[in-house]
């Protein structure tokens, strides 16, 4: 069951939540030499899968968080009923904008588990994070795996210089997160890890038929038009898999919170007009007007994409694998229609 942040928890708990909220307050008050409210020599503390001991002998279902709705879907996929998932985005919320709540406190203290994306896409909540990790175990599902880097100059204060934090663009990276998450939840709840490698392996099976699926797809695209041009640089890990080109981006980071320069805009439209791109592509949830102004002038297409977050449940895209194909679909009608 996955379920939103709105439970409250015992009266010694909460003081001990609220007094290490006042004490980040502070910290972050005083000044670090991080961005994140951090104080000099504080890191977040991961955990290895293999390394989790048990936490449930006592036949209630494991309670994980997941940073975002994509994280929380896979990781339902993988431990069906004898998982309780907590979201902590919310659907329809941009991870590198969100911004935590009380409950959210409450529920990262709370869980026997803590999932959390990794190539710094938290990276603007480590100050919560950090605290949180010293005494539950926070898993980075992308850790160790093949990055692609964000070069320095890029205009994305949040990752610059960084790693491209958006694997979920590419079903393989997905497989991967699913290997870390059925060890992770065997290790945790051992009475039912035959039901996880079950779960995992069908889902692994769906995974692989996704990918074919979309390779299937855009070969009905036509090579020299497998051309995207983006409101952030969002779908590089996609790109490389299937032969895509990103040609440029409205914002020239990894994060849509990031804003582009008059001489960016420029070369942006110039790219889009020597070209012949017939779309610029943005996140369902991002502010449209940069790319309509843009679009209207150049006389091209903006189109919606989900990037962040699942769409609405009971929706086209309320699912990963369901989103991933709204998606596909949605550029090969954009960039050959017919």
């Amino acid at each position: 069951m996955t379920r939103s942040t709105d439970f409250t928890c015992s009266l010694p708990r909460a003081a001990f939540l609220l007094t290490s909220l006042v004490l980040g307050l502070l910290l972050s008050a005083c000044g670090s030499d991080s961005g994140f409210g951090i104080s000099s020599g504080q890191a977040l503390v991961l955990a290895q899968a293999d390394s989790l001991e048990s936490a449930r002998t006592d036949g209630y279902p494991l309670q994980v968080v997941a940073f975002t709705s994509i994280i929380a879907d896979v990781a339902a996929s993988v431990g069906g009923e004898h998982v309780d998932l907590t979201v902590l985005i919310p659907r329809g919320s941009d991870p590198h904008t969100y911004q935590p709540t009380s409950g959210d406190l409450q529920a990262l203290y709370q869980a026997d588990l803590i999932l959390l994306n990794g190539f710094d896409l938290e990276a603007e909540h480590y100050s919560i994070l950090i605290p949180v990790s010293k005494q539950v175990p926070v898993i980075s599902l992308s850790e160790g795996l093949a990055a692609r880097s964000l070069e320095e100059g890029s205009g994305d204060s949040v990752h610059n210089g960084g790693l491209d934090p958006h694997v979920w663009f590419d079903p393989a990276y997905v497989v991967r997160w699913v290997d870390r998450i059925e060890l992770a939840f065997a290790r945790l709840d051992p009475g039912n890890s035959v039901s996880y490698g079950e779960n995992a392996e069908r889902y692994q099976a769906e995974l692989t038929a996704l990918d074919d699926w979309i390779e299937d797809q855009v070969a009905l695209i036509p090579p020299v038009q497998r051309t995207l041009v983006l409101d952030h640089l969002v779908f590089g890990y996609f790109a490389d898999r299937y032969g895509f080109e990103v040609i440029s981006a409205l914002v020239p980071g990894f994060s849509s919170a990031a804003e582009p320069s008059p001489r960016e805009l420029a070369a942006l439209s110039e790219a889009i007009q020597a070209d012949g791109v017939p779309a610029i592509f943005i996140g369902v949830h991002a502010n449209p007007s940069l790319a309509s102004g843009l679009a209207s002038d150049l006389g091209v297409a903006v189109v919606e994409l989900y990037t962040g977050s699942l769409g609405p449940e009971g929706g086209a895209a309320d699912t990963y694998l369901k989103m991933m194909q709204y998606n596909v679909l949605t550029i090969k009608q954009a960039l050959s229609p017919d």
